[in-house]
C-alpha cells in the first residue's frame, strides 16, 4: 500500500475517531461501574453473613446457657431432695451406710451434674466454668461426704451459696448473649 493509499484510509476514518474513541471511555466506565457495583455487593453480603453467623453464636450460647440454668435448678432440687431423706433417716437413728435415698433422686442428681458438665465444655468462659465445677463439687459432697446431720446441713449450706453464685455468673452471661456482647 502506497502512502497516499494510506493517508485516503485515514482521512477517511478521521471522522469516526472521536466516536470510537468515545466509546471505549465510555466502555472502560461502564466495566469500572459494573466491578464497583459487584464489590459493593460482596461487602454487603459478606456483613449479612456476618451478622447472620454472630446471630447463629448468640443463639447457640443462649441456649447452652439455658441449658445450664435449668440443669443447675435440676441439680438442686434433686440434692435437696436427697438431703431430707437423708436428714429424716438420720433423725431416725440409722448410721450413715443406711442412708439409702430414692433412686429416682439419685439419679436425677447424677443426670443433672452430668448435664452440667456437658454443657459447661460448650462455653469458653473461665468465670462460669469455674462456678459450674464448683457447684458440681459441692452437689456430690451433699450426698457422698456428709457422715452426720452437721455435716449434711453445712454440706447443703456451701452446695447454697455455690447455686446462688453459679446463677449469678449464669444470668451474666445470659444478659451480655442478649445484649450482643
Amino acid at each position: 500500500m502506497d502512502s497516499c493509499s494510506l493517508s485516503a484510509v485515514l482521512d477517511t476514518l478521521a471522522p469516526a475517531l472521536p466516536s470510537l474513541v468515545g466509546t471505549l471511555i465510555g466502555g472502560a466506565v461502564t466495566l469500572l461501574a459494573a466491578c464497583m457495583t459487584a464489590r459493593h455487593q460482596n461487602k454487603l453480603e459478606d456483613k449479612r453473613l456476618d451478622a447472620s453467623r454472630e446471630d447463629e453464636w448468640r443463639r447457640f450460647e443462649r441456649d447452652n446457657l439455658v441449658g445450664l440454668q435449668e440443669a443447675v435448678q435440676r441439680g438442686m432440687r434433686a440434692t435437696g431432695k436427697c438431703c431430707l431423706q437423708m436428714d429424716k433417716l438420720a433423725t431416725e437413728g440409722k448410721e450413715w451406710a443406711d442412708w439409702i435415698v430414692d433412686p429416682a433422686d439419685s439419679e436425677m442428681q447424677r443426670q443433672s451434674l452430668e448435664d452440667i458438665l456437658l454443657l459447661s465444655c460448650r462455653i469458653d468462659d473461665v468465670e462460669l466454668v469455674k462456678a459450674l465445677s464448683l457447684f458440681r463439687q459441692k452437689a456430690h459432697n451433699v450426698t457422698s461426704d456428709s457422715r452426720t446431720r452437721t455435716q449434711l446441713f453445712d454440706s447443703m449450706r456451701e452446695l447454697s451459696d455455690a447455686y446462688d453464685a453459679a446463677m449469678e455468673v449464669i444470668s451474666e452471661k445470659l444478659k451480655d448473649c442478649v445484649r450482643g456482647r
